[in-house]
């Protein structure tokens, strides 16, 4: 074999190896990433400032015993576009922290007008907003994408 036989060679074994670990990356990505409940947690203390971190949840373990109802933020669940019971109503007062969850069975974004939060929300997961009620009134919730009213937060002075 010549030179420039072996050099050729060299350089298909080099790209054959190249795409095959891109592949199996890829598809360690594809598998990891559908096991994650994700949560929005707001550090700011006022809206203009606020940006929303993600925070990863893990899924609940069946082994621990589960938190009573009142220790839990409300949750709204979304099917088919439209959430269950309707139009969520929820009530917090100026200076305390605006705190519930979003289940849709779409992927979309949650956005709470007024103070300009948003999540985005995978299908099938969980996304935990949070913030300070900073500004009283009362505000939409809904699924950006869908323009799907989900909740009405009312903030009391």
């Amino acid at each position: 074999m010549t030179g420039s036989n072996r050099i050729a060679v060299l350089a298909v074994a080099v790209v054959v190896a190249v795409v095959g670990f891109i592949v199996a990356r890829d598809a360690a990505d594809d598998e990891s990433s559908t096991t994650a409940t994700v949560t929005v947690t707001q550090t700011a203390t006022a809206p203009s400032e606020a940006e929303a971190e993600p925070e990863v949840e893990p899924e609940p373990d069946a082994s621990e015993p589960e938190r009573p109802a009142e220790a839990r933020p409300p949750l709204i669940v979304v099917r088919d576009g439209e959430p269950d019971g309707g139009v969520r109503e929820l009530s917090f007062e100026k200076g305390e922290e605006v705190d519930f969850r979003v289940r849709s069975d779409a992927a979309d974004e949650v956005h709470v007008h007024g103070y300009d939060e948003t999540a985005a929300l995978p299908a099938g997961k969980t996304v935990r907003i949070r913030f300070p009620a900073s500004i009283d009134g009362r505000f939409e919730v809904e699924l950006h994408g869908a323009h799907t009213q989900i909740a009405r937060l009312e903030v009391t002075p």
